[in-house]
């Protein structure tokens, strides 16, 4: 298979995806602690976040838009559904 039909297929690199680790996203955005980005990880599952997250071995890397589209996400959602 090549390259293009891995991108067409939805499997392989997204070209110009910025996927970076916790450590990089926290110095670039420094409004997020490390603690607070461990807390949103462990809880991917619940809260929808593992849409971002691009794991490649044991390495968690964030994908940086992804992640923002997803903090838009939340100030969509009802109080109601953030509370429990």
């Amino acid at each position: 298979m090549s390259e293009n039909e891995r991108n067409l297929s939805g499997e392989g690199p997204t070209p110009g995806r910025k996927l970076v680790t916790v450590d990089q996203f926290c110095a670039d955005n420094p409004a997020f602690t490390k603690g607070s980005m461990r807390w949103l990880l462990f809880q991917r599952e619940n809260n929808g976040l593992h849409r971002a997250i691009v794991k490649v071995g044991r390495r968690v890397l964030i994908d940086v838009d992804k992640f923002f589209q997803w903090i838009d996400d939340q100030q969509d959602r009802p109080l109601s559904d953030i509370e429990g």
